[in-house]
This record gives C-alpha cells, sequence and structure tokens, in this order.
C-alpha cells in the first residue's frame, strides 16, 4: 500500500506545473559520471537518445525531469506511443532516471536504480500495440535514415516478468561495446532497411529460343564464308601453279629424216688413196670443204686417200641447213707417170676423192 502511495504521489509530481515549464528546455544532461561509459561511446547521453526516438512519433517532445519512478517516465501521451510502446524506449528511460540521478556507478553500495517485476507494464500505461526487442518498421526506419544511435545489445534487453535490472543491463552492454569494437550501432539497420536491389531482366523461353537460332545461323553463316573464300583461294592457286610433267602429258618428239641431195653436200673429208705404184707425195692433202650440217640425224663421214683418220658429225636442228663454203682453192693435178693397159683393156680406176655418205 506504502508502494502504491510513492508512485501516485510520483506520478502527481511529474505532472506539476513545475516540471511542465521543464518541457521546454528538456533535461538530457547526467549527475555526475555514473554513465560516462555510456556517452563516451554512443557520443550522447541516454537521456538524448531516449528524447530523439520520442521525437520520431512527436516532434515537440522534450525530456523532463524524470522521479525515480518509471511511471514518471511512463507512455502516456497518445500522439507518440508508437515510438514509446516498446521495450527499447522503456530501457533507455531507465537508463535516462540513473542519468538523471547521478548513480549507477558501480561502486558499493550504488547499483544503480533499477524497476521491480511489473515495472514494464506501469510504464506501457495501456499503450498498444506493444513490441518487445523491437520497433516497429516505420519507426526503426527512421532510426536508420536519421542515424540514431540506439546500441544493438539494447535491444535484446528484457525481462518477461516486466523488471529492469541496471546492472545486467550495464554489463551487456559495455559487453557489446567491448566486443564489437564501440562499433553496435548498425546490426538492425542492416536487416531492417530495404536497399536497393539490381533489377534483373528475366529472359523468357521465346526470348533463348531465338537467341539459339539466332546464333546458329551466324555460325553457319560464317562457316559459308569461310568456305567460299577457301575455295576461291584454291582455285586461283591452282591457276597459276605451273604444268608438270604429268600434267602437259607426252610431247611428240619426232623427228623428221633429213636426206640431203647430193648437191647440198659441198664438203667432206677428203684424201688420196694409196695406190702401189704411185709414189708418194709429201704434199699435204687439199682441205676439206667446211660443211654444217645440223640437220635431222646427218653423219657425213669421208675418208682422205693419204690419211686413216675418220671424222664423223651428227647435228639434229629444227631450221634450215646453213652451209657456208669455204673459198675454192685451185685445182692440183699429180702426175705418176704413164700408167701400162691392163691386160683386160680396162681403164685404170678413176683418181681422185671419193666421198662416201653414210645415213643414220
Amino acid at each position: 500500500m506504502a508502494f502504491y502511495r510513492i508512485l501516485v504521489f510520483s506520478s502527481a509530481l511529474s505532472w506539476s506545473p513545475l516540471a511542465v515549464r521543464g518541457q521546454g528546455q528538456g533535461n538530457t544532461t547526467c549527475k555526475g559520471t555514473s554513465l560516462d561509459w555510456y556517452t563516451s561511446v554512443v557520443g550522447e547521453t541516454p537521456c538524448q537518445t531516449y528524447q530523439s526516438l520520442r521525437r520520431i512519433c512527436a516532434p515537440n517532445y522534450t525530456t523532463r525531469g524524470f522521479p525515480i519512478d518509471p511511471l514518471g517516465i511512463g507512455c502516456n501521451d497518445p500522439g507518440d506511443r508508437q515510438c514509446c510502446c516498446n521495450s527499447i524506449a522503456f530501457g533507455l528511460g531507465m537508463l535516462c532516471i540513473n542519468c538523471q540521478q547521478g548513480t549507477g556507478t558501480d561502486v558499493l553500495p550504488d547499483q544503480g536504480i533499477s524497476g521491480a517485476p511489473g515495472a514494464y507494464e506501469t510504464y506501457l500505461f495501456g499503450c498498444a500495440p506493444i513490441t518487445n526487442q523491437s520497433l516497429p518498421s516505420n519507426v526503426q526506419q527512421t532510426v536508420c535514415n536519421d542515424q540514431l544511435k540506439i546500441d544493438d545489445d539494447m535491444y535484446g534487453i528484457f525481462w518477461p516478468n516486466g523488471q529492469w535490472i541496471y546492472e545486467e543491463a550495464r554489463s551487456k552492454i559495455l559487453a557489446g561495446f567491448t566486443a564489437k569494437a564501440n562499433n553496435t550501432f548498425s546490426a538492425h539497420c542492416n536487416t531492417t532497411t530495404p536497399t536497393p536491389t539490381p533489377k534483373h531482366s528475366s529472359i523468357s523461353g521465346g526470348a533463348i529460343g531465338g537467341i539459339a537460332v539466332a546464333a546458329v545461323a551466324g555460325i553457319a553463316f560464317a562457316g559459308f564464308i569461310i568456305w567460299f573464300f577457301l575455295r576461291r583461294h584454291r582455285a586461283a592457286v591452282d591457276m597459276i601453279q605451273p604444268a608438270n610433267s604429268r600434267n602437259m602429258g607426252e610431247m611428240d618428239r619426232q623427228i623428221d629424216p633429213f636426206y640431203p641431195q647430193p648437191s647440198d653436200v659441198t664438203a667432206a673429208l677428203m684424201s688420196d688413196a694409196p695406190t702401189s705404184s704411185a709414189p708418194t707425195s709429201s704434199t699435204p692433202p687439199p682441205p676439206t670443204t667446211r660443211c654444217v650440217a645440223p640437220e635431222k640425224g646427218t653423219v657425213v663421214m669421208g675418208w682422205n686417200r693419204g690419211s686413216s683418220n675418220v671424222g664423223g658429225s651428227s647435228t639434229i636442228s629444227t631450221s634450215a641447213p646453213t652451209v657456208e663454203p669455204t673459198p675454192p682453192e685451185p685445182e692440183r693435178h699429180l702426175d705418176a707417170g704413164q700408167l701400162g693397159r691392163s691386160p683386160s683393156g680396162r681403164l685404170p680406176p678413176a683418181y681422185g676423192e671419193q666421198v662416201f655418205i653414210f645415213y643414220i
């Protein structure tokens, strides 16, 4: 009964004209250094954090001086119940009470101000809807957009029986600061803040089929172009390739024989035939007439009567024969004396040069 009277008295005190006059300025500073462990990391007092959260729903809200009573920080304003009707706002309000009272130094016997079982229900003051260990989605979105520094561990501090213990809350928050290197304000923003995702255009089955057909057609066309140019190149090479003996076939190498007339032979190897009765002469044999007969397979052979040398030549040509006669020399006669008559009455064999022609 005495505890109930204290609560009613504290509630009446919080609504006194003195308290109302303090709303315009706000009471966000701490008494002493008991909450420096929080302020040094967050950069502001828990009273400032609590005021920023309430102002999301009620822009004119200011933190007043709280009594040592959860009802004094109660969510009793219909205009901002969406921002305060949750366990996170209740925890920030309890830290703000210790900040304003200068309690919670963790020096015995000071263990801070805590809330007895049922204190959370007293704070709610019948508000609805209630969210525990989280904020409404629209409120959380604003917290992330405005970069309000609400410690991540504040979301997990909750007792089902409605109590709130300062020492346990302090230990948990400090452990999070140490483990996360004082970067404990973004976990819930990562999960609740929508991030733009790249738009992936879906390709229908018909489009995929069209792409496949176009790819096959392109490959076929490229193959045709390559085949066409290779074929042209091969044809050009065949045209300029020199013909070999196999491609040319057999050539007609038949050579018609040349039969010279007696008048065409103007010279031969000439010599005097030796006789048993004629004396030998030291006079050289008459020179032979030079004859160029580069015709088809003709061999001219001649003997000089005074020589045993045999000369021969063979020339094949497709042009007309060319005869180059040597200058004529005066005839020479050899007097061998008077010849006797043959018993048979026949004349002696003819004297002079003998020409023999052989054909090959």
